[in-house]
């Protein structure tokens, strides 16, 4: 696994949040920052490899999310479930604003994505 930095801080939410790929399951979200997010997932990932997701929210946030993403890593947990770092590459104010207030309100550690 290659050493990637990120510019935004990791938030772990209270939630279990769904992603899927053209309508089909996908895996859940592990943690979420301003940049991208970790995705725990069943099938591998290919590294540099784009994705577009949807993250099932909440409702009373907006219900779902639409990013594309590029996997920056991703390695075998135990269990044979896989972990993958991704990168969002179409963020938004709108996003953004959308990811912080799921931090802010679910996350374990709380604060939002600017802190």
């Amino acid at each position: 696994m290659t050493d990637h930095t990120r510019a935004a801080a990791r938030k772990r939410t209270v939630l279990y949040l769904k992603v899927s790929q053209n309508g089909q399951p996908l895996g859940h979200v592990a943690d979420l920052s301003a940049d991208g997010l970790m995705l725990l997932h069943t099938a591998p990932l290919v590294d540099g490899a784009t994705l577009s997701l949807a993250v099932q929210l909440p409702r009373t946030i907006g219900g779902e999310l639409q990013v594309d993403a590029v996997c920056r890593w991703s390695k075998v947990e135990d269990g044979g479930r896989y972990c993958s770092g991704l990168s969002i590459t179409n963020m938004t104010a709108a996003k953004l604003a959308t990811i912080d207030e799921v931090i802010r309100r679910f996350s374990f550690e709380g604060g939002s994505v600017r802190d």
